[in-house]
């Protein structure tokens, strides 16, 4: 029975490294979940063949809608889906706002502005098959919005993947995305940190261990 009390005090140990550290982290990371009021509530959508959008006119034929998310599996075809930015009434005139979309796994994501014409003015790819388009290396694709009199408040996104097609949609003022994504950073270090500090703890103590049972057959 003495002989188990070693190992029963390392594995007492490891677990109440466990709770002290796991547990704060857990609770932090709890405290990034997304505001409802950020979310974009409807999205309206379609699927189909043609790779870009040229004009307004081609949104008629948007005619399926959800509500708090998408969640339609693995399709072949592309996704268009519709937003429209007057689901918020708190968004300012002349201001700059980030649109995250919550799924890293998206291969390409087209974003289109038209102006009050339904003339396309803006287009912007993100998305893991395209190169340099995430500086941040940030793992949801996201794009810069930028209110102005001259748009349409609709914004459509053309989204092909080879992953089930699965996500929200967030808007965010610039500055407090930011802190957000600096935040997040710094609760994903913090946790990569525990789990590293903990894999070379138990290293340690397993050499120690090693090194006793050595020195016991040698000097037995």
């Amino acid at each position: 029975m003495k002989k188990n009390n070693p190992y029963f005090k390392y594995a007492a140990l490891t677990f109440l490294l466990l709770v002290v550290l796991i547990i704060p982290t857990i609770y932090f990371l709890g405290m990034l979940k997304q505001e409802d009021e950020l979310k974009f509530s409807h999205y309206t959508y379609y699927v189909g063949d043609n790779t870009s959008l040229n004009n307004e006119s081609n949104l008629d034929t948007f005619d399926s809608t959800v509500y708090g998310g998408i969640d339609l599996g693995a399709i072949s075809e592309n996704l268009f889906v519709k937003l429209d930015l007057n689901d918020f009434n708190w968004l300012n005139s002349d201001s700059l706002y980030i649109l995250e979309l919550t799924n890293p796994g998206l291969r390409e994501v087209e974003m289109f502005r038209f102006d009050k014409e339904g003339n396309l003015v803006y287009k912007e790819i993100a998305g893991t098959m395209v190169g340099n388009s995430n500086p941040l290396k940030n793992p949801n694709p996201f794009f810069n919005i930028r209110l102005d009199g001259e748009l349409n408040p609709s914004i459509v996104l053309r989204i092909a993947s080879q992953v089930p097609l699965k996500f929200e949609a967030y808007i965010f003022p610039y500055s407090s995305y930011f802190k957000n994504f600096s935040f997040r950073l710094i609760i994903i270090s913090v946790y990569f940190g525990i789990m590293i500090a903990l894999f070379i703890y138990n290293l340690i103590l397993l050499s120690s261990e090693n090194k006793n049972r050595l020195n016991k057959l040698i000097y037995k």
